[in-house]
């Protein structure tokens, strides 16, 4: 779950960020988080994922208070969550499979659970018949699936996707949505943050509007204004 009481973010002593934001995001809930550019939204993203800390307030993620939390700490509350990027950040020298197996990998499990846990989200995205090729060979829509794959791999509790749509067409965009819509089916709590109304007009999900810093309106279903 998702708990943010009062946050405020403020750089540089008078850069306003986020201001006294309240936010509950209950265990399997699909939320999207909008506003335009400079809303809030990309400290928001690094508050949910203890980069930054709340200049005030209180959050919590997943059972983890992001206020001191320890650095040690750090590792094992992202290893709750699975974040998918707008540039993938897949390497490219690896193959479709290595990049999956690296985010797992670094937990210390086994092979044989590796292989398991890799073929298994792989065939989820529906990418199983190319876990041997590399990035390059691969479309924008499928790097994004691979990218959905490394984010699973690890059963989290919590997905968090910053613009994931941003590099991709629109029918490839269909697609990684109704992805999302998939994994929020199997138990996943689905939090995506983007500045295209247009994917969040074409479903009927918690819309979270962002502002200045600030939340404006937090409601189902699309946003027309």
């Amino acid at each position: 779950m998702i708990q943010l009481t009062g946050v405020s973010k403020t750089y540089n002593g008078y850069i306003k960020a986020l201001r006294s934001v309240d936010l509950t995001v209950e265990d399997g809930e699909f939320v999207f988080i909008i506003g335009p550019s400079g809303a809030g939204k990309s400290t928001l993203l690094k508050i949910l994922t203890a980069e930054v800390e709340p200049t005030a307030g209180t959050a919590e993620v997943n059972g983890y208070s992001l206020v001191g939390l320890k650095a040690s700490d750090k590792p094992y509350l992202r290893r709750t969550m699975g974040v998918v990027f707008q540039d993938f950040r897949l390497i490219d020298k690896k193959t479709v499979y290595e990049n999956v197996a690296l985010a797992i990998r670094v937990t210390g499990a086994g092979n044989r659970e590796i292989r398991e846990k890799v073929d298994s989200v792989l065939k989820i995205v529906g990418l199983s018949h190319k876990a041997k090729r590399k990035p390059p060979e691969l479309s924008g829509g499928e790097q994004q699936r691979v990218a959905i794959a490394r984010a699973l791999v690890n059963s989290p509790k919590l997905i968090i996707a910053d613009e994931p749509t941003g590099n991709l067409d629109p029918e490839r965009t269909k697609e990684t949505m109704r992805l999302f819509n998939q994994i929020n089916r199997m138990g996943t709590t689905v939090v995506v943050i983007t500045h295209e109304k247009s994917v969040v007009n074409d479903m009927a999900k918690r819309v979270v509007y962002l502002e200045n810093g600030c939340i404006l309106r937090d409601a189902t279903g699309g946003y027309n204004q």
